[in-house]
């Protein structure tokens, strides 16, 4: 579906995320991604993950996010923000009864919105589970393929021994 702006909505029916790019990295030479989101209730990004280079800001415009972080979880209602710095073990989801909107952005974004895509992809091809997960083989293919955008908040060491051989199993579960 298109907006009057002609900017292109991604959909995740397996987390409840819908988003719409507004800025994306070519626009900003490389520094930022900007996108809205809407997330349905119960939605969001429940594995906890990384972003090894990228601070993740939140500007909640509706709704309330619930955001686990540096070991505390805090809720954030709309007409507030919080930022989670590079390198931060993190997952967040809706926490509310409506649908939660806000303001997502990402510098040093590297491949972040192609990333995005392809998570997208894959929940649209039933590559989640009923918990809003992705399951194991395509989430390692997603962090093998962008390992700078998402990381699971294990040891680099484990990590290097882990993924790719469940990348290479998974290979085809990314579009």
């Amino acid at each position: 579906m298109q907006d009057t702006q002609s900017h292109i909505f991604h959909t995740n029916p397996a987390t409840g995320e819908r988003i719409r790019w507004l800025l994306r990295a070519g626009q900003t030479g490389g520094e930022l991604v900007r996108f809205e989101m809407w997330t349905s209730p119960g939605g969001g990004v429940h594995g906890t993950h990384v972003h090894q280079r990228s601070t993740e800001r939140f500007d909640v415009l509706s709704g309330r996010l619930i955001l686990e972080s540096g070991g505390e979880q805090r809720v954030i209602p709309a007409g507030e923000h919080a930022s989670v710095p590079a390198g931060t073990p993190h997952r967040w989801r809706n926490g509310g009864a409506d649908e939660l909107h806000m303001i997502v952005e990402l510098d040093r974004p590297g491949e972040f919105e192609h990333m995005i895509e392809a998570a997208f992809a894959a929940g649209r091809d039933g590559r989640f589970d009923s918990r809003g997960r992705m399951k194991p083989l395509a989430a390692a293919a997603l962090m093998h393929r962008y390992p700078d955008e998402i990381t699971p908040p294990w040891p680099r060491w484990l990590q290097r021994l882990v993924i790719p051989p469940l990348a290479l199993a998974g290979r085809n579960a990314i579009a």
